[in-house]
């Protein structure tokens, strides 16, 4: 067969091949194409240019080594086929003689077509393509399956289930994160936060979500002791509430402080407030609430005369009484039972009931029914409650009690009549009486109750103030 002829040259130190055994295309020191073969455990092989080696390729020594020249590099081909580097409990190192791993690589690494003759970051990754961490097919550009952490404590805990747990502040669209979640719109005109809907009433949070029919803003709270405050804070970085401007609590209700000057709620020149059906969904609270009275004048509306038992003999007449200075009618410098208002007592007047007897101890009681408004809060906190008597002895008396509109007695034949031949004017409640029931559209009841002891004696109730606390006016 014809082949190629070889020759086999036992070299020496200074033939230039260095080797023990040298095998070559030619004869001679200079001949091209040598294999170089050396005896000892410390000796390389050593081929020249354009050599190439089928089969297997078997070291034995303890650190063989294959060396290029200064100016060449090292290629493994491994043509159609799969090139595989491996050991059976070795470490494969590139740049490093002690590699920990079963691939330790001293330097940056480059990944794909481009970023593989690229220079990598210093002792960083360049990855051109997707990454997949626990994943073959990622579909992005980084794909984990499973629990990520991120931070020096995080790292090394178990992380949520396909979650991400993150240990130090986390910003969005600025580089110094102040707060845990700290995000910075990128434009002033643009929200810092969007929440897009998957339908309807569905977002816990959505603010400008864009869709037509949706909330602005909404805020859905688990803990029904949950509010939510709107305030002023004197530090971004460690907010505390300065002051607070308005509070949205659990039931619903928008409270706006009291505090300074300003109007808790400022409306434009052109702008209304609609209320869509019964006003009551505008009304007052608390210290809001204005004071409005209530005047009972002789002879009440809805009035009736019933006697008290047995003793009930004598007359009970109406009338009206003026002093000189505005009428003059039925008033005298000296009171008397025909004449009740003093002449010596400014713009006195008065309506009246009237009751005398012609015998001793005698009574007769006036009722009178009213209905409460229906802006009916509450009673005035202080003496809501005031009526006018007169009589002419201490023997005499004038007795008012207030029946709540469940009709229970709240204020129990209180004495109006104070003074004797005079006017006086007294508070027949003192608090607002909260332990009744009062319910506005419902009726109040009030009776007075008119007693003399001795024959000829007078007796009289005039008006009766109500003080009440309006819930819309």
């Amino acid at each position: 067969a014809t082949g190629l002829s070889l020759n086999l040259y036992a070299g020496n130190a200074d033939d230039g091949q260095g080797g023990a055994v040298n095998i070559q295309g030619g004869t001679g020191s200079t001949t091209s194409g040598v294999i170089n073969l050396g005896l000892s455990n410390t000796s390389s092989i050593s081929m020249g240019a354009a050599t190439d080696i089928f089969g297997n390729l078997s070291f034995s020594s303890t650190n063989p080594t294959i060396t290029t020249s200064t100016t060449n590099r090292l290629g493994l081909t491994a043509n159609s086929a799969t090139l595989s580097i491996g050991g059976v409990s070795g470490n494969i190192g590139v740049g490093t003689t002690s590699p920990g791993s079963a691939l330790g690589i001293n330097g940056g690494v480059g990944i794909g077509i481009s970023y593989s003759i690229a220079a990598a970051p210093t002792n960083g990754l360049a990855v051109q393509g997707s990454v997949g961490i626990g994943v073959s097919s990622p579909s992005n550009t980084l794909a984990i399956a499973g629990s990520v952490g991120i931070g020096y404590s995080f790292a090394r805990a178990a992380g949520p289930s396909n979650g991400l747990a993150i240990e130090g502040n986390v910003g969005i669209g600025t580089t110094t994160p102040s707060q845990l979640l700290h995000v910075v719109g990128s434009t002033t005109n643009t929200s810092a936060f969007l929440f897009a809907t998957n339908s309807d009433n569905t977002n816990a949070i959505g603010l400008g979500s864009g869709r037509s029919g949706d909330n602005i803003a909404r805020l859905m709270f688990e803990n029904s002791s949950t509010r939510l405050d709107i305030a002023t804070v004197s530090n971004i970085t460690s907010p505390t509430l300065d002051t607070t401007i308005m509070t949205l609590n659990p039931a619903g209700q928008v409270t706006i402080p009291t505090t300074g000057t300003s109007a808790g709620l400022v409306l434009g020149t052109t702008n209304t407030v609609t209320l869509q059906d019964d006003p009551t969904v505008a009304e007052r609270a608390g210290t809001a609430r204005r004071t409005y009275t209530i005047n009972l004048v002789p002879e009440f509306e809805g009035a009736v005369m019933t006697p008290d038992g047995s003793s009930n003999s004598g007359s009970m007449v109406s009338d009206f009484c003026s002093e000189d200075g505005l009428r003059n009618i039925n008033s005298a410098t000296t009171p008397t039972g025909t004449a009740p208002c003093d002449n010596d007592v400014a713009n006195e007047e008065h309506n009246y009931y009237s009751w005398t007897s012609t015998s001793a101890t005698q009574d007769y009681d006036i009722w009178v029914r009213f209905q409460l408004p229906t802006d009916f809060s509450a009673w005035a906190a202080s003496n809501p409650i005031k009526a006018y008597g007169w009589r002419t002895d201490a023997g005499n008396s004038v007795q008012v009690s207030v029946f709540d509109t469940g009709g229970t007695v709240r204020a129990n034949a209180v004495e109006v009549a104070t003074g004797t031949v005079a006017w006086t004017q007294t508070n027949v409640a003192t608090d607002a009486m909260s332990a009744g029931t009062w319910t506005a559209g419902s009726f109040v009841t009030i009776k007075a109750k008119l007693a003399n002891d001795t024959a000829n004696d007078y007796v009289m109730v005039g008006e009766i103030t109500l003080d009440y606390l309006s819930k819309f006016k």
